[in-house]
């Protein structure tokens, strides 16, 4: 299985190209899923005032902006889906 794949309640989301992709025809067979639908994650609003809340607590943008790249991998397949 990719590490560029996380698994949703009926499809997957593909991290592995240019573009992020959602494929309700690839469910995953095994493995935890994350407990929303590819419809739920598409249509989802950008998180505005959460990543305003975190860019206000750096003076560097570049920490933010890595802290939220890091955060983005908690429910990716390579860290086991530690979600809470």
């Amino acid at each position: 299985m990719s590490k560029n794949l996380i698994a949703l309640q009926d499809g997957i989301i593909d991290l592995s190209g240019d573009f992020i992709s959602y494929d309700a025809d690839r469910l995953l067979l095994n493995g935890k899923k994350l407990p929303y639908t590819v419809k739920d994650v598409m249509e989802a609003p950008p998180p505005v005032a959460f990543i305003k809340f975190l860019e206000s607590n750096f003076a560097d943008p570049k920490t933010a902006e890595s802290l939220i790249y890091y955060l983005s991998l908690i429910p990716a397949i390579e860290t086991g889906f530690k979600y809470g």
